[in-house]
């Protein structure tokens, strides 16, 4: 095999076909297979915040995601553990007073490593996160993220880290977590929503896979900040499907958020069955065929000489073609603009994207670009924005570090008050 990739300088994936000639009747009948290479290169172990298009925190509220540790993007096919150490940063605005004369304003900047906790990640690879810190004036939190060895307590090299913000909290805001984010067809899912405001009304539950609106669930919420709710897994979700949650605040605020699960399970929902009484006969006899599908359906049998086989079957879709795009396809919209063929398309598309601002903040905004949805509504949208101390230009020094200064007596007094 490795000749065979060294000659052909093949990608790892190949089409084989192999055409065979009657010479008696001149019949040819050609087949087709794909050949799929294995590399015996071994990935590197991964690990991931599947929450990332949403890097940010809601003071007071506790910060839920979950971490995905695989190989390539598989489960590593085992349970383990994961340490998790977190830094935050905090910044205070105050006032810098050289002399009697001159006072300038300054960033006061502090990183703190927080205590290390251990998670753990079952074998489908996935990690339940949850993380609250109290902390007043925070600018950023860090999180490293290191697996720990199987057979012992010891660290690996495989590790990762990502960072979230803190929201401003005057504006409304939703936020969805599910207890699974893999599930087979016939489970049910539960969802909890959590809000910064208690909310009355109804939340507005759907879903969508394969860009079709599968379902739309309506719950009522009275006087609560959250809520759980559940929804069953179907075959329509198959392999992958955008659940979003919406609601209407009484003061005309427009909330959402979303999540995205895999299915596992056949996208073909009928299955369908056909069997002969023969498998050779002459012309002219009678062939008896039984087929079986879903009830009510409408069976189309369409007959094919082989022999129209001899132009080849580049131009016939499978049903492993439809299902190996839809496996293929990303949950990301602008991942899969980026592999569309057409360059001209690709790129008009990516102009009309750059024109909705997409933060990573977890606002609605956010989540229906994510979704690749679009809202109209004469509601209001709240878009957030970071808006941290730190991004100002604020000097971080106060005192005789300070090149700024004409003498170098220092600071005679540094406050620490901070600035409405």
């Amino acid at each position: 095999m490795s000749k065979l990739i060294s000659d052909l300088d093949i990608n790892l994936n190949i089409k084989v076909r192999a055409m065979v000639t009657d010479n008696a009747t001149a019949l040819t009948m050609v087949a087709e297979r794909r050949l799929n290479i294995a590399s015996n290169i071994l990935q590197p172990i991964t690990i991931t915040n599947i929450a990332a298009y949403k890097n940010s925190y809601i003071p007071g509220m506790t910060y839920r995601t979950k971490i995905f540790v695989g190989r390539n993007g598989k489960s590593l096919g085992r349970s383990g553990k994961l340490l998790v150490t977190p830094t935050v940063t905090t910044a205070i605005l105050g006032t810098c007073y050289s002399n009697h004369y001159f006072s300038y304003p300054w960033l006061n900047v502090n990183t703190q490593v927080k205590r290390s906790f251990t998670i753990n990640f079952d074998e489908s690879g996935y990690a339940d996160f949850e993380y609250f810190d109290s902390t007043q004036n925070v600018e950023e939190i860090s999180f490293d993220i290191t697996l720990q060895d199987a057979r012992s307590v010891q660290l690996t090299d495989f590790s990762s880290s990502f960072d979230i913000y803190p929201l401003l909290d005057n504006k409304p805001i939703l936020r969805m977590n599910v207890n699974k984010l893999r599930a087979k067809v016939g489970e049910r899912i539960a969802i909890d929503i959590t809000a910064t405001r208690t909310l009355n009304g109804a939340l507005t539950f759907e879903v969508y896979a394969r860009g079709i609106h599968i379902v739309s669930e309506r719950v009522a919420i009275n006087s609560a900040s959250t809520k759980t709710h559940s929804m069953p897994v179907t075959k329509d979700m198959i392999p992958s499907a955008f659940i979003i949650v919406n609601h209407l605040t009484q003061t005309g605020n427009l909330i959402a958020d979303y999540v995205y699960i895999q299915v596992e399970g056949n996208p073909f929902k009928n299955e369908v069955e056909i069997s002969f009484d023969v498998t050779k006969q002459q012309p002219g006899e009678t062939v008896n065929m039984h087929a079986s599908a879903d009830p009510h359906s409408t069976i189309y049998v369409l007959a094919e000489d082989l022999r129209n086989r001899v132009f080849g079957v580049d131009n016939d879709i499978f049903w492993t073609d439809v299902v190996r795009e839809i496996v293929d396809a990303s949950p990301s919209i602008r991942q899969n603009i980026r592999n569309y063929k057409n360059r001209n398309k690709r790129a008009d598309q990516e102009r009309q994207l750059a024109k909705r601002s997409h933060g990573h903040l977890g606002d609605l905004d956010d989540t229906f670009i994510e979704s690749g949805l679009i809202v109209l509504s004469d509601a209001t949208i709240s878009e957030q924005k970071l808006d941290l101390l730190t991004s100002k230009g604020y000097t971080e020094v106060c005192g005789e570090h300070d090149t700024r200064l004409a003498s170098t007596a220092g600071c005679l007094l540094c406050s620490n008050r901070k600035y409405k």
